[in-house]
């Protein structure tokens, strides 16, 4: 995991851990406001751990990424798998990019689901 602090904006980027995280690593995060997430499944976290992480980190933005898309050489879950078992709101945005203001944020943990980057090549 790798925590990044920017403008006052705390991120943490989850990559590919691969087990449940106990609460000494979640006390070590400290306060995130946004989380980028694996969605769960082999080869990263199971669902049911990563929303016990979501839930007692309290983020105010997930951001799934490592998600099953065509063409992608991972057995990753697709991004339906974590959506049907959230139980948060959920934003779709109309790309792969969003703004961030901390001034306003959402009162509960949100998922805002972002278009794959794709690089023409």
């Amino acid at each position: 995991m790798l925590k990044i602090t920017a403008e006052k904006t705390r991120i943490l980027h989850m990559g590919d851990v691969g087990h449940a995280l106990d609460d000494a690593t979640r006390e070590k995060c400290g306060e995130i406001d946004v989380l980028l997430a694996p969605t769960g499944g082999a080869p990263t976290i199971s669902l049911p751990d990563l929303l016990e992480f979501i839930e007692k980190l309290a983020p105010k933005i997930v951001i799934p990424m490592h998600f099953g898309v065509p063409n992608l050489a991972m057995n990753a879950l697709p991004l339906e798998a974590f959506l049907e078992v959230w139980r948060g709101p959920i934003r779709r945005e109309d790309g792969a990019s969003i703004s961030w203001n901390k001034g306003i944020v959402p009162r509960e943990t949100t998922v805002c689901v972002l278009e794959p980057l794709r690089v023409q090549g």
